[in-house]
């Protein structure tokens, strides 16, 4: 499939506006903004100074979108930045872009991995290629400027002794690859945010226990007075602008959807999961109050699964369950896949928490879902 810039441009708005809050990996690095544009005469000084010419998608991008910034990981790479080792190593051939890259170039496996990273045929392995993009832990995109790949991206993973791998057949190709799934993710996890909202419950506090971040309390909503104490951890206390945020307090009214997360042990069959307590943070001086907030939360309950989704940008696993002899419903959370079905009873024990979607109203306009605040409003 050709794809144009127009392409490009157009999913790079469709995704910026999907993801408000930058939950895409890399995201809160380059905040989906672009280095100015690369003028005709910059990049011709460029291309004259190392004696290549650069592959036509790749130059479009430049005069037209931007010369570096929004892109996969961490961000396209600016067209100075063209070699990741020449940045931290010195030596390297002027010809190092227009020699023609050859991928059969084998590693020297023979050589220790510090001698390897350090040495000239290291470096050489991907002479005819500019590095693009960085994903962290040593990986970086290559595009190919010199050679029969000429236009084509590929990966270099050497250091994790991954090799060199093709990744796409040109810079459209790659770039418009991932527009396209990252933008497939946000919509699924706006999915799962509408499904939450929808089963999300309007109660009262009841009761409170905890003194820190970690905070456990008690409901009346619905059909249930006290359905046992919820374990709720309110993260942002202490993160709005240095000031603490209002923390929630007793008689409070909350909208939350009901979640069984951390510690949590899924009985279905002869096969059981159990997932360990995730403490937020070790050290924290409210780790006392986390332990009373395990033992209080702890429930037992038998469930028929209604929905299965999966968060791509958390890697974790929804089972939205009805509870049996209850009109409510719960989700079961897990970043391991369960062997699970809709329509199977599953009998679960683990931690009761709480998300919270909005606090101090009873109206019945639109719920605001708990994503919000990370991704922003929706249309």
């Amino acid at each position: 499939m050709k794809i144009n810039i127009n392409e490009i441009c157009d999913k790079i708005s469709i995704l910026k506006n999907l993801d408000k809050c930058k939950e895409i990996f890399g995201a809160s690095k380059h905040e989906y903004k672009f280095n100015p544009c690369k003028t005709e005469d910059e990049i011709l000084a460029f291309e004259q100074i190392n004696n290549i010419s650069l592959p036509g998608e790749y130059r479009s991008f430049l005069l037209n979108v931007g010369n570096g910034g929004m892109g996969p990981s961490y961000g396209l790479l600016r067209l100075e930045s063209y070699s990741a080792e020449r940045s931290h190593k010195s030596g390297l051939p002027d010809s190092f872009l227009h020699t023609p890259f050859t991928p059969n170039n084998p590693h020297v496996e023979t050589k220790s991995d510090d001698e390897t990273e350090n040495s000239m045929d290291y470096s050489l392995e991907t002479m005819g290629t500019i590095s693009i993009c960085h994903h962290g832990c040593g990986i970086y995109s290559l595009l190919v400027v010199s050679g029969e790949d000429k236009g084509s991206v590929w990966i270099d993973d050497r250091r994790n002794d991954g090799g060199l791998m093709r990744e796409s057949g040109s810079f459209f190709e790659w770039y418009y690859n991932w527009l396209q799934n990252s933008i497939s993710y946000m919509k699924a996890k706006n999915a799962l945010i509408d499904v939450m909202s929808a089963n999300a419950y309007t109660c009262k506090i009841k009761n409170i226990v905890g003194k820190g971040r970690a905070r456990g309390f008690s409901v009346s909503f619905c059909e249930i007075d006290e359905p046992g104490k919820l374990y709720y951890y309110e993260s942002d206390e202490f993160l709005d602008k240095g000031e603490k945020t209002k923390k929630l307090r007793k008689n409070d009214e909350i909208i939350i959807s009901l979640i069984i997360t951390d510690f949590c042990l899924v009985e279905y069959s002869v096969t059981c999961f159990k997932h360990g307590f995730i403490q937020p943070n070790k050290d924290a001086a409210d780790a006392v109050d986390i332990g009373v907030m395990r033992t209080n939360a702890e429930v037992i309950l038998s469930a028929d699964i209604k929905d299965i989704f999966y968060d791509r940008i958390n890697y974790t696993h929804y089972y939205m369950c009805a509870l049996k002899n209850s009109a409510i419903n719960i989700f079961i959370e897990s970043r391991a896949a369960l062997d699970l079905k809709i329509g199977q009873t599953v009998n679960a024990r683990g931690i009761l928490s709480a998300q919270i979607h909005q606090r101090n109203s009873m109206t019945s306009k639109s719920i605001i879902n708990f994503f919000e605040k990370k991704i922003g409003k929706r249309k």
